[in-house]
């Protein structure tokens, strides 16, 4: 399957293309009778509505991928992409336990080589959101397993100043706990110094690698 502006349009995260890649989608939809580009095209197409912010369309069509082959492969897609959608609503802790939830649910398919990049890019997103929840003791765990995946250097830095942040948060806990009070504004500005390394954006996770392949494909 060769399908240049669907695949820019998920890859660049474009709400431009997106609508470009709809359009498509109908016309290459109303012609296909190969069920396998099918199920490409209506998970792609609940990706592109994703990117538009139409989360309620989003999931119907997502629903409607699942429903043309509800095998393993596709109930994994699936239940990855209510994930995302979570998490990029901001749904922090549903997004958490739904990414958690895929792992238990789903963990003989994700033994496969062949979904090996799913595993590693959902330990990464649960790495990163049990930061932002302020959950550091699992976060530390989960930090360490991610630096031995392949990471883009930009992520391998996030990761390590993640670790960081985790390492002072306890730090921090700990001090308060056996030792005599510090003064809160001097506790609060070291959380606050080492927070504001972690710009929100991070926890967004390199979108455009996860959705080309897990997020807009049957497995």
């Amino acid at each position: 399957m060769n399908h240049p502006t669907i695949q820019r349009a998920v890859e660049l995260d474009d709400p431009k293309l997106a609508k470009d890649a709809l359009q498509e989608i109908e016309v290459l939809l109303r012609a296909s009778s190969d069920q396998e580009e099918k199920l490409y095209l209506l998970f792609s197409r609940a990706n592109c509505y994703e990117i538009l912010g139409n989360f309620e369309e989003a999931r119907v069509h997502l629903a409607l991928a699942l429903r043309e082959r509800p095998d393993e492969s596709s109930k994994t897609t699936f239940d990855f992409m209510q994930a995302l959608f979570c998490q990029r609503e901001e749904k922090y802790a549903e997004a958490l336990e739904r990414f958690t939830n895929v792992l238990t649910v789903h963990s003989e398919e994700l033994k496969r080589t062949e979904t090996r990049f799913l595993y590693e890019d959902i330990q990464t997103r649960r790495a990163f959101l049990s930061v932002t929840l302020r959950k550091f003791q699992d976060a530390i765990p989960l930090l360490r397993e991610t630096l031995s995946f392949e990471l883009s250097k930009e992520l391998r830095s996030d990761v390590f100043a993640s670790l960081g942040l985790c390492h002072l948060a306890q730090r921090v806990r700990a001090v308060k706990t056996f030792l005599p009070p510090i003064p809160r504004a001097r506790t609060d500005k070291r959380l606050e110094l080492a927070g504001s390394l972690l710009p929100r954006h991070r926890l967004l996770l390199h979108e455009h690698a996860s959705r080309s392949e897990a997020g807009i494909r049957a497995m």
